[in-house]
Formats: C-alpha cells, structure tokens, sequence
C-alpha cells in the first residue's frame, strides 16, 4: 500500500472520529433542547418494525434507484432542498430562534460561489453531525439494531448484486453533492455520510442506553474510530481495489469496540 492510501485512511478516520465526538458534544450541551422539540412534535410517535422492515427493504432501495435515474439538475435541487431543511431544523434547535432556518441556505450559497473539497466536506459532515443528532432522539436502541441489520443487507445487496449503489455513488461524485466525506489526494478515498450516520447513531444509542459516563462515552468512539481504521486498512492492502458495503466495517468497529469495552480497555 502507498504512503498516500494510508494518509488518506488515517484523515478519513480522524474525520469519522471527529464529527462522533462533536456528536456526542451537542448531545450533552444541547440534550434538553432536543428533547423537548422532539417530546412536543414526536410525543406519540411509535416506529413500528413492520414500517422499518418495509422501507428498508423495499423503499430504500426504490429511493436509491430513482435518484440514481434522475435527471442530474433535479437531483441537485432535490438535495438543496433536503440539505436546507436538515441545517435549518437544526439551527433551529440549537439556537431557538426561527431565524436561524436560514442556516440551511449556506449549502446553496457556498456550492455556487466557493464549492472546492474544503467546502464540500465541511457542508457534508454539518449534514451528518445534523443527522445523527435528530434522527437519535426519535430511534430507540431496540429499533436501531434491527434497522442497521436490514441496512447492512441492503447495503451488500446494492453494492454487489445490483451495482446500483456503484453508480449513485459515480453521480453524487461527479455532481458534487455532498453526501460523502472525499479525501482527494493521490486515487482518494471516500465514505458515504449514510454510514456515517449510522455510526453516529450506534455510538449515542448504545452509549445511552447502557449510561456511559462522558470519558467513557468519548474512549468509545475513539475505539471504534481506531478499529474502523484498522479494517479499512486491511481491505485496501489485501481486497481488490472496489467499492465495498461500508455498513461491513461499521458493523465490525462496533462488535469489536463493544467487546473491548467490556475487558474494561
């Protein structure tokens, strides 16, 4: 493996690491914030496994394969759009001032006048760290798990089966739509912010549920962040140069984080 390959490695780890930690940040600094607009909007709301099992299997899927056939100017405005409504809801919460929903328009105003890879990962990992920090406060731990099972099947599944996966990725690249974090030096390397988002959510569901305090909270991330590390450099040194299901490193990262983190390391 080249001296590049393992730089880019180590800064995608350091970044995946990064946004986990301010993650879990936000979610100490602003937890009563977030819980008393998802008490108020989400008081009654139950997701229900039969509705999880039915997206995940049959509607996420369907959803990659129409974005993957959208004509490539709708696809952009689909995801100004989408990314205005995340940013804005989330300065909305932390500030509580409706005028920070403008937030969201700063995708928009940075991809038409300052779009570079800075810019582009910067937008990408606030659209992760937004994620993560809203969808965590209405997705018991229960409901997680077997969401992230269903993922993973469907990950492998649009990756190796149908290839759909491949070529959505090869748009959203060319089109410059950050729903990935790109590291671009040497062949670049990159990670899609939806496994991002379920690391993101594993890591303050299960830190959550079983009430880490916040040093032990923090070692963990950096465990599985390590791990992740460690996995991604051993399929680019010994796999064939292709893209793989990212939901497989994530699910070893965090079986083998949980286990160290029972022998107390």
């Amino acid at each position: 493996m080249t001296f590049e390959k393992i730089i880019n490695i180590v800064i995608l780890s350091c970044i995946i690491g990064s946004i986990l930690t301010i993650c879990l940040f936000l979610r100490k600094r602003f937890a009563a914030k977030f819980e008393s607009i998802f008490k108020e909007s989400f008081n009654n709301l139950d997701i229900d496994k039969r509705y999880l099992i039915l997206f995940t299997l049959m509607l996420f899927p369907l959803a990659v394969y129409i974005l993957k056939n959208l004509d490539k100017y709708i696809l952009l405005y689909f995801y100004f759009l989408a990314g205005f409504v995340i940013l804005g809801l989330f300065g909305f919460i932390l500030t509580m001032n409706k005028a920070a929903i403008l937030s969201g328009l700063i995708y928009p105003i940075l991809y038409f006048n300052y779009w570079n890879t800075y810019t582009y990962n910067l937008i990408a990992a606030l659209l992760a760290i937004s994620l993560i920090l809203l969808i965590s406060n209405i997705m018991s731990w229960d409901i997680l798990k077997l969401f992230f099972i269903l993922l993973m099947i469907m990950d492998i599944s649009l990756v190796f089966v149908t290839k759909d996966m491949v070529a959505f990725g090869n748009k959203i690249l060319f089109l410059q739509i950050p729903i990935l974090i790109h590291i671009p030096f040497g062949e670049g390397i990159s990670i899609g912010l939806g496994d991002i988002f379920i690391t993101g959510l594993l890591c303050l569901e299960f830190t959550r549920e079983k009430e880490y305090s916040d040093n032990r909270s923090l070692k963990f991330v950096w465990i599985i962040t390590a791990l992740f590390f460690m996995i991604l450099y051993l399929v680019k040194a010994y796999l064939p140069d292709q893209m793989y299901p990212a939901t497989i490193f994530v699910g070893l990262s965090f079986i083998c984080a949980i286990a160290l983190s029972r022998c107390n390391l």
